[in-house]
């Protein structure tokens, strides 16, 4: 599986085979440090697809608010809102695509703020609708809600009983 927090920033990190993957520096799963295509060149898809990436959005369309603002707006109908939060769905399923096709994780575990939004991940998914099936990602809610990386990372300390010095 993969899980991705979409809040603030975009982090995440992939379980295969049981294990968390952490890759040769640590680094595996931060996703949202993968570069993605937009019309104005490359951007990282933090700074394209989550929360503050609208904050900033929204700031230049003259609305100074915070992503909660943003997700409130979007479902009471505000055009400008609801064309952010397309947006960063149609950013976040084209990497979720990449994804997919790089490791085929069995699922998509969603979590942070704003993954986490009533209306965030039917976006996502209606925007992975035309990909063909086989090649379409799946995705799951987070169960445990905003705190879902927090208890991963707390059960991934506990059962290694790693101390600060042991740190790989």
């Amino acid at each position: 599986m993969v899980f991705l927090t979409i809040s603030t920033g975009i982090g995440g990190g992939i379980v295969l085979g049981g294990r968390l993957i952490t890759g040769r520096d640590g680094l595996s799963g931060h996703f949202g440090q993968m570069l993605i295509a937009l019309d104005e060149g490359y951007q990282r898809l933090e700074d394209a697809a989550s929360a503050g990436a609208l904050e900033r959005q929204a700031a230049e369309r003259g609305h100074a608010v915070e992503g909660s603002a943003i997700v409130g707006a979007a479902a009471a109908g505000e055009a400008w809102a609801h064309d952010l939060i397309a947006a960063s769905a149609d950013r976040l399923a084209v990497a979720l695509c990449s994804i997919q096709m790089a490791i085929d994780p069995d699922c998509f575990v969603i979590g942070g703020g704003l993954g986490l939004a009533p209306f965030y991940l039917d976006c996502v998914r209606r925007r992975l609708a035309p990909v063909d099936e086989w090649m379409r990602p799946e995705l799951r809610p987070a169960a445990l809600g905003a705190n879902a990386g927090l208890l991963g990372v707390a059960d991934l300390a506990r059962s290694q009983q790693l101390t600060w010095e042991e740190r790989p």
